[in-house]
């Protein structure tokens, strides 16, 4: 059984949360019609001595989309609403990063098949940076 947003976090309304998930939404179905990122080519292998992150976008089967609270002590982007995710390991695939950070943050392990990238940019601070997402079979709570 799902958590209603409005319980989670006092930051933002159940109004703001739904406006911000059908534009999100909106954006995610455009940018997948958009022919210029099948020709995307970023390095994101450590040799190429190019810093690279992933992050996951997981969706319920009742539209909801789990996010996390940055730590307000966290050196980039203290206190921020995101994707679980972060830098990959030696020369781990941005898949297995997403997924593995994931798993680390909330506990949610989706299997790797059922991942789809998303995105993929230079960040302004040069990493190479992956969004992929999933659907859950099952809703998710917060921990």
């Amino acid at each position: 059984m799902g958590t209603d947003v409005s319980t989670v976090t006092n930051d933002m309304t159940r109004q703001d949360w739904r406006g911000m998930l059908v534009g999100f939404f909106k954006f995610l179905r455009e940018e997948m019609r958009e022919p210029e990122h099948a020709e995307d080519d970023l390095s994101t292998t450590a040799s190429a001595g190019i810093p690279a992150a992933a992050s996951l976008m997981v969706v319920g089967p009742k539209k909801r989309v789990l996010f996390v609270k940055r730590a307000d002590d966290e050196e980039n982007f203290p206190g921020h609403w995101a994707w679980p995710g972060g830098k990959c390991d030696g020369a781990e695939s941005a898949a297995d990063c997403a997924v593995r950070e994931t798993r680390e943050e909330v506990g949610y392990d989706c299997a790797l098949d059922a991942v789809r990238e998303v995105d993929k940019k230079r960040t302004a601070r040069g990493w190479d940076h992956t969004t992929f997402a999933c659907v859950s079979g099952d809703e998710f709570e917060p921990k």
